[in-house]
């Protein structure tokens, strides 16, 4: 988060997260917010705002002046306290191995989005959403990773309350 905003030189920059629950688009970490609004506090409604937009259609939207898109969430701000004037936000995409038949299949779904927000001494460029975008894909393979890593160290302890029950009985 801290290098996409650095690197693109924009004052913030936010990755949202869809709850699989709600489709809503959740707040997962974010650079240059108050740290009490890091994680799942602000929460986006499925379908709404800029970020939603892009969860919901996967395209890049590149925004020069918020003020005149109406698809700007103006609940994000008033939580936060920060002031959007620009944003470039792109698709967080993953992308899953689905073993069958003779060939494995690949099933991509958008898991998120990832934002920068007021590009510091200009306007976003398509440069910049290029660079957004592959950070995006590393951030989703990173986070691909750490999931399946959670999934097995669960799955581990599992193991270990079995054999612990089976050798109690």
């Amino acid at each position: 988060i801290e290098y996409a905003r650095d690197v693109i030189r924009a004052e913030a920059c936010s990755l949202f997260l869809v709850d699989k629950a709600t489709g809503e688009a959740v707040l997962y970490l974010a650079s240059n917010v108050d740290q009490q609004f890091q994680r799942g506090d602000i929460r986006v409604p499925a379908g709404k705002g800029i970020i939603g937009h892009v969860v919901e259609s996967g395209e890049i939207v590149r925004v020069s002046d918020v003020n005149k898109d109406e698809r700007h969430f103006r609940g994000s701000d008033r939580t936060s306290g920060f002031t959007t004037r620009a944003i470039l936000a792109v698709p967080l995409c993953s992308r899953q191995v689905i073993l069958g038949g003779e060939r494995g299949t690949i099933d991509e779904r958008i898991i998120g989005g990832f934002e920068v927000i007021n590009k510091i001494g200009g306007n976003f460029t398509e440069d910049d959403a290029q660079l957004l975008l592959k950070l995006a894909n590393q951030a989703a393979t990173v986070l691909e990773i750490a999931d399946l890593y959670s999934d097995a160290n669960e799955l581990f302890f599992d193991v270990v309350k079995a054999l612990t029950k089976a050798i109690d009985a």
